[in-house]
C-alpha cells in the first residue's frame, strides 16, 4: 500500500470512529428560549359562559379553540368575587387576608413582591394593557402600564363631545350604576367597534407583541367588558336578535336563604324589580359583550401565531369574577353563589399542558402566580400561598386541593369567608358568630336551600367549620420581602376629602351633560 493510500485509508477510520463515538455520547440539551406568557382578562365573566362549556347562548370560538388546543379548569375559584381584591391576590399569589386588600378602594400592603415585578427582575419586559384596578405602583411592577381610561364609559360619558366621532345612536353611554333615567340593562352600545376599550387594547396588545418578540415577555392583555354596562357594539348586539333567552329560575323561598345582606342588595343599587324583557335585554347585552371581547382576543391569539410565538407562550384566560345576571335574583357579584365566584379559566402552552382537558380539579386564582414561576424555571415568590398546577396541566394527577377558599367583605354586615371541598360549600362571618350558609352541591347544585340547620350535616358543619378558621388564620405577611408590614397596618391607598369633591363635581357635570342631551 502506498503512503498516500495509507494516509487516505486511516483517515476515514478515524472521522468513522469519531461519527461513531459522537452517536454513542448523548446529545447536549439545547439551550432553550425563556417561556413567555400572556394573560388574557376580563371582568365579571362567569364560570361557564363559554360554547366550548355547553352554553348555548354564549359565541366563543376562540376560547373554544384555546381550550381545545390547552386544558379548561372547570372548577377554579377566585378568592373575593370583587375587582381590586381579586386582581391583587392573582398578582400577589396571596389571600385577600394576608394582603389587607376588602375593598376596591384598598391597596396591598407595602413591601410585597408581585409576579410582574418578579418576572421584571429575571430580564422579562413587562406590560399591562388595559384594566389592572391594582392599586400598587405600576413603575415597580410594569415596564408598560396602560389603561385606556379615555375609552371606559364613565370617561365616555364625562367627555362626550370629545367622543362624538364614536357616537351612533342617540343617548350616551351608560355609567356603571346603570342610570334609570337610560336603558338600565342591556342596549347595545352608543359608540362604533373601534370607539371600546378592548379594541384599542387589542391594538396595543399586539403591537407590544411585535416589539417584544425577540425578548421574554409578560403581558396582561385586560378587558373592561363583560362588566356593566352590557352594552356590545351593535353588531355583537345584533348576534342575539331572534334568539330566544330564557328568565333565569327563580325560588320565592330562596330568598330566606340568603345572607340579610343579598337580601336588600338589589333594592340599593336600584335593579331589583326588573321586568322580563329588561331581564332578556340584559342577558343579550352581556352575552354579546362576551362575544366582542372574544373577537378581540382572536386577533390577538392570531397575531402570536403570525409572530411565530406561539408554541413558547403560556397563554391563560381567566377573569377577576363572575355575574350573577338575575340568577337568584341577583345582578353582578360580590357573593359566593358559584356564578359570582367561580371563574372561567384556561391555559395552553404546547408541549407541557395537555389538550383538550377538561378538568373538574379544585383550583383557586392565587394558584396562577406559582405555576407561571414553575413553568418558567423560576424561584416561588416568597410567601406565596398558591399551588403550582403544573403536575395538574400534565396530566401526572386529576386532583389539586381538598377544598377552595374564598372571601368577601358585606358592607354593613362585616367579612365573610367560604370554603369549598366539591360537595359542601360552607360561607360564614370571620372571627365571630352570625348568619351562615351551607349548601349540598351534589343534591342542590343551584344552592337553593340553606342546609345549615339539617340535622344530618351536623358532622359536615364541624369538619368545614374547623377548616375555614384554620383557613382565616393563615397569614404569611412576616415572610415579606423587605420591611415586614404590622398586622394592624392599613391600606396606603385612602380616600380624601378633597379627592371626594373632586369627584362629585364631575359626577354631577357628567350627570347634567347626559340631560341635556
Amino acid at each position: 500500500m502506498q503512503r498516500r493510500e495509507f494516509l487516505h485509508a486511516t483517515a476515514i477510520t478515524t472521522l468513522a470512529g469519531s461519527a461513531l463515538l459522537r452517536a454513542a455520547q448523548p446529545k447536549a440539551a439545547r439551550p432553550q428560549k425563556p417561556m413567555n406568557i400572556l394573560l388574557l382578562m376580563t371582568d365579571q365573566h362567569r364560570p361557564d359562559a363559554l360554547s366550548g362549556c355547553g352554553d348555548p347562548l354564549a359565541k366563543t370560538p376562540a376560547l373554544d379553540k384555546l381550550a381545545a388546543e390547552g386544558a379548561t379548569m372547570r372548577e377554579a375559584y377566585c378568592q373575593f368575587p370583587l375587582c381590586v381584591p381579586s386582581r391583587s391576590s392573582i398578582l400577589l399569589g396571596r389571600y385577600v387576608h394576608s394582603i389587607n386588600t376588602w375593598s376596591n378602594s384598598a391597596s396591598p400592603i407595602k413591601g410585597m413582591v408581585s409576579l410582574p415585578q418578579h418576572l421584571r427582575k429575571q430580564g422579562y419586559k413587562t406590560a399591562c394593557i388595559g384594566k389592572l384596578h391594582v392599586h400598587r405602583d405600576t413603575k415597580t411592577d410594569w415596564d408598560l402600564s396602560w389603561s385606556a381610561k379615555e375609552f371606559s364609559p364613565a370617561k365616555k360619558l364625562a367627555k362626550d363631545k370629545k367622543t362624538m366621532k364614536f357616537r351612533t345612536l342617540d343617548y350616551p353611554q351608560l355609567g356603571l350604576r346603570l342610570d334609570k333615567k337610560y336603558a338600565r340593562y342591556g342596549a347595545p352600545s352608543p359608540y362604533v367597534e373601534k370607539g371600546h376599550m378592548e379594541f384599542a387594547v387589542k391594538d396595543k396588545t399586539i403591537e407590544f407583541l411585535r416589539k417584544n418578540k425577540a425578548n421574554p415577555f409578560f403581558v396582561q392583555c385586560s378587558f373592561l367588558k363583560p362588566h356593566a354596562p352590557f352594552q356590545p357594539p351593535k353588531k355583537y348586539w345584533d348576534l342575539y336578535k331572534d334568539v330566544k333567552i330564557p328568565i333565569p329560575k327563580a325560588i320565592e323561598e330562596d330568598n330566606a336563604d340568603m345572607h340579610p345582606y343579598l337580601q336588600t342588595r338589589g333594592e340599593s343599587w336600584g335593579v331589583s324589580t326588573p321586568t322580563n324583557d329588561e331581564i332578556r335585554d340584559a342577558i343579550r347585552g352581556y352575552y354579546g359583550c362576551v362575544a366582542f371581547c372574544d373577537a378581540m382576543f382572536k386577533e390577538v391569539l392570531d397575531e402570536l401565531e403570525r409572530l411565530g410565538l406561539a408554541e413558547n407562550t403560556l397563554v391563560i384566560y381567566t377573569s377577576d369574577h363572575g355575574e350573577m345576571l338575575w340568577d337568584h335574583g341577583l345582578w353582578h357579584k360580590n357573593c359566593f353563589f358559584d356564578q359570582s365566584v367561580r371563574v372561567p379559566l384556561i391555559m395552553r402552552l404546547p408541549g407541557v399542558v395537555n389538550k383538550g382537558v377538561s378538568s373538574k380539579a379544585l383550583v383557586e386564582l392565587i394558584d396562577l402566580c406559582p405555576t407561571v414561576l414553575d413553568l418558567a424555571g423560576l424561584q416561588p415568590l416568597k410567601g406565596q400561598q398558591g399551588k403550582s398546577l403544573r403536575a395538574l396541566l400534565a396530566g401526572k394527577t386529576k386532583t389539586h386541593r381538598d377544598a377552595v377558599f374564598s372571601e368577601v367583605l358585606y358592607w354593613g354586615h362585616g367579612k365573610m369567608s367560604m370554603i369549598y371541598d366539591g360537595r359542601h360549600k360552607l360561607i360564614a362571618p370571620i372571627g365571630k358568630e352570625g348568619f351562615e350558609e351551607l349548601y349540598d352541591r351534589k343534591v342542590d347544585p343551584g344552592e337553593w336551600t340553606n342546609a345549615v340547620a339539617e340535622a344530618d350535616k351536623a358532622d359536615v358543619l364541624a369538619v368545614l367549620r374547623k377548616k375555614l378558621d384554620a383557613l382565616n388564620k393563615l397569614d404569611v405577611r412576616t415572610g415579606n420581602e423587605g420591611n415586614p408590614p404590622k398586622p394592624d397596618e392599613k391600606p396606603t391607598w385612602k380616600k380624601k376629602k378633597k379627592w371626594k369633591d373632586k369627584w362629585k363635581k364631575k359626577s354631577e357635570a357628567s350627570k347634567a351633560e347626559a340631560e341635556k342631551e
